[in-house]
């Protein structure tokens, strides 16, 4: 009995310092991901608070009120309605934090205001998504290689540099993923979960439909492997599936119909070449993830591991790495335009650095290799740094010369890194922040 009850106020110690762990990685990734004091986004990222906005204020997704009195980024005029370019489950998502700033205080009269409250959301939802990327690590190495991971997630890969900065789609694929991965490992010891990543599963589509084939290839995984659970996996997987043909039903009179490609074929008529795309964003000198992350090198140890031993749910998963690489590979602008590195490769950060842990046994075997790891993740996270804190889009202005001649991209030279660096020196705009909200 006394056995018993210590085991007990034991096991909730544990669960406490779980806890507090869990706590302690947000509130440090939510700080420094803050006090660049810099707003990171594009014009793609500016339709994404708009259309929350008017979500909060006229309940419709279109953007008619503030035609020709702001600058909204990245939109479309189709059947006299101005429209975002982008999914609006990223927007639905910031309606809920904006819902109070704009009723109260009608944050979207000052523009930079608004802007800067959306990379709030964004620093918000990818230091949660650490959370269940630190959760999902837990469940396949020890803890402290899943805190060095996550420490690699939060700070060796565009989700820094990129998807915490500003409010893209490609925040809310990151959370939603890493949400997606964490029930599918919680599946593994528990069926009941499986259904649940469902949802997320769902939302990542929606926020990135560029995901699709991670979308199907985990279905074709839960029919293999979890049948009894297929059914309520579909039957939590439609809503979103109906909503997003809904949506482009009745914006753009077609179900397969978006406002980026009106015509649902473009992206297959208008591609790029695929090779130079696949390698590009591999390794291109500006735009390869390898080359701005280069401690990702040793996932590919990790999915060579995971293949040998035949685990299907991580063979699924560098599958869906691979065919999102390949989706971006066939388009035309497959480096992304102007951007810190390759931003599309933050779609599948949360699937990436699951495939980091399996090195730490070859390190245990090889000191060199785990020398090598640690130079790698000095570099990555320097890098990315670089991206947060110094980088200033001066590189892409004065090079950029489009998909007809990307010469630009290969150009050891005038690497982005190098040239950023050189360029540029640290600036912390706090005046300008506090400017935006006085």
């Amino acid at each position: 009995m006394i056995v018993a009850k210590r085991f007990h106020l034991l096991r909730r110690c544990e669960l406490k310092g779980w806890k507090y762990k869990k706590v302690v990685i947000f509130l440090i990734t939510f700080f420094i991901y803050t006090i660049n004091f810099r707003y990171l986004g594009t014009s793609d990222t500016v339709p994404n608070v708009y259309v929350a906005i008017s979500l909060i204020n006229e309940g419709n997704f279109d953007l008619d009120e503030f035609k020709g009195k702001v600058d909204l980024g990245n939109v479309v005029d189709y059947n006299n309605k101005t429209l975002s370019q982008y999914p609006v489950i990223t927007p639905i998502v910031a309606a809920p934090f904006l819902f109070l700033p704009e009723t109260l205080f009608h944050v979207s009269k000052n523009p930079m205001r608004l802007l800067y409250l959306g990379k709030f959301i964004a620093t918000f939802l990818i230091s949660l998504s650490t959370i269940f990327i630190y959760s999902s690590l837990r469940k396949i190495t020890e803890e402290k290689y899943a805190l060095l991971v996550t420490l690699i997630y939060a700070f060796g890969t565009p989700t820094w540099s990129t998807s915490s900065q500003g409010f893209w789609t490609h925040t809310t694929c990151e959370f939603f993923l890493a949400l997606t991965i964490y029930f599918f490992l919680k599946g593994q010891k528990d069926k009941k979960y499986i259904k649940y990543a469902a949802l997320p599963l769902g939302l990542t589509f929606l926020s990135r439909p560029t995901t699709l084939f991670i979308l199907v290839v985990m279905v074709f995984y839960v029919l293999h492997k979890f049948r009894r659970s297929f059914a309520n996996f579909i039957f939590l997987l439609i809503p979103s599936l109906l909503s997003l043909m809904a949506y482009n039903y009745m914006h753009f009179d077609s179900i397969l119909s978006t406002a980026y490609y009106l015509n649902p074929f473009d992206f297959l008529i208008r591609h790029g070449n695929i090779i130079e795309g696949f390698f590009g964003q591999l390794v291109s000198p500006s735009r390869g993830i390898f080359i701005f992350s280069p401690v990702l090198i040793f996932s590919l140890y990790g999915i060579y591991k995971y293949w040998k031993e035949r685990n299907i749910l991580f063979i699924c998963f560098s599958a869906s790495i691979l065919s999102v690489v390949l989706i971006y590979s066939l388009h035309i602008v497959w480096y992304g335009g102007a951007s810190f590195g390759n931003r599309y490769a933050s779609d599948v950060m949360p699937l990436f650095v699951l495939f980091l842990p399996p090195s730490f046994d070859l390190m245990k075997k090889k000191r060199c290799m785990s020398i090598l790891f640690f130079i790698l993740l000095g570099i990555s996270i320097f890098i990315q740094f670089e991206g947060a804190f110094i980088q200033t889009g001066v590189w892409d202005a004065k090079f950029n010369r489009g998909y007809e001649d990307t010469s630009w991209l290969w150009s050891w030279e005038n690497n982005q890194i190098i040239y950023e660096l050189l360029n540029n020196k640290i600036e912390i705009p706090f005046n300008d922040f506090i400017s935006a909200f006085i």
